[in-house]
């Protein structure tokens, strides 16, 4: 007799002001979940051209969807009317990662990196914590190796998500000018980056090698292939720290200030201004000891982690 797999139903939040880690992680998630069928809702109208949908069906509407066993939601504290909605519709568990505010008794279970007290679930009990749960995509697993840092620093990557709202981007590549050395500055650029005229303007001005690439496949090499690197506290921050690339951290927004304070003692990344970041980074012991602490924290194994309470809810 052949059972019938269940269905997993995903609900990342993105889009211009978010970027697009949201749905990475859960397009990461689906990826690693094989024996379910995975479906992603994704209202936007946002291209999508850069990703690869693995194992997993995107749909526009809920109507597209005639049952599922269990709703995982990527959307911060956004869009609970939704996700009553979605629940209701579906009669199904749902599951919330990183909800950062819990007014409702909506979720089964919430999974979060860091501590976002007080709650008002359901299970009270029903909380999960820590960076062990931190998403990283299986295509990162065969790139990772055990490092060292590098005596000098001689590549660089620029790196800010798949929209970087803040303008990160040339704000880092205008600092990076500023120094009297010379470096290969890797600048990657998200699908939904709006800044590219600002950072050829810049480029056009430097004394760096400077490669600018938007939206690579072969994205994990070109990460890993730097010594240091200037990012955002996303998505990107815990794969540069599984690959154990030291970082320079930068914020998008309130919430994302706070996230990087609550992380700060973990100290897998640099969160001060550029100019005092680069002093600190540029130092060897600063660097090794970034890494070791990156490469221990960060196992690759948070989807499965995430995969298995899940399943625990499926009936």
């Amino acid at each position: 007799m052949t059972h019938k797999k269940p269905t997993l139903l995903f609900i990342p939040i993105l889009g211009q002001k978010v970027g697009l880690g949201h749905l990475s992680r859960c397009l990461s998630l689906a990826s690693s979940s094989l024996n379910t069928q995975n479906v992603i809702l994704c209202g936007s109208d946002v291209c999508l051209d850069a990703f690869h949908f693995e194992n997993v069906r995107l749909i526009k509407h809920i109507n597209e969807l005639s049952s599922c066993d269990l709703i995982i939601s990527d959307q911060l504290d956004k869009n609970p009317h939704l996700l009553e909605k979605v629940k209701t519709h579906y009669g199904c568990p749902l599951v919330c990662l990183d909800l950062i505010s819990c007014t409702t008794k909506l979720p089964d279970l919430i999974i979060n990196l860091v501590e976002h007290p007080p709650f008002n679930s359901a299970n009270k009990e029903a909380l999960l914590t820590g960076l062990e749960y931190a998403i990283i995509n299986k295509r990162f697993m065969p790139v990772r190796v055990k490092k060292s840092a590098t005596k000098e620093i001689s590549s660089i990557l620029i790196m800010y998500g798949g929209s970087d709202p803040a303008a990160l981007t040339p704000q880092a590549l205008s600092f990076l000018n500023t120094l009297p050395e010379k470096y290969t500055v890797n600048i990657i650029l998200g699908p939904l980056n709006q800044h590219r005229s600002a950072i050829d303007c810049l480029t056009s001005n430097s004394h760096h090698k400077i490669s600018i690439f938007q939206s690579p496949k072969s994205l994990e090499d070109k990460m890993n292939a730097n010594d240091v690197a200037f990012c955002g506290c996303g998505t990107t921050l815990f794969e540069l720290s599984y690959l154990g690339v030291p970082s320079i951290v930068s914020s998008q927004n309130e919430l994302e200030r706070s996230f990087i304070e609550k992380i700060a003692h973990y100290g897998i990344t640099i969160n001060s201004p550029l100019s005092t970041a680069w002093k600190q980074v540029k130092k060897q012991s600063v660097r090794q000891e970034i890494v070791e602490k990156q490469q221990t924290l960060f196992d690759g194994k948070g989807a499965n982690r995430i995969l298995t309470a899940c399943n625990l809810l499926i009936k």
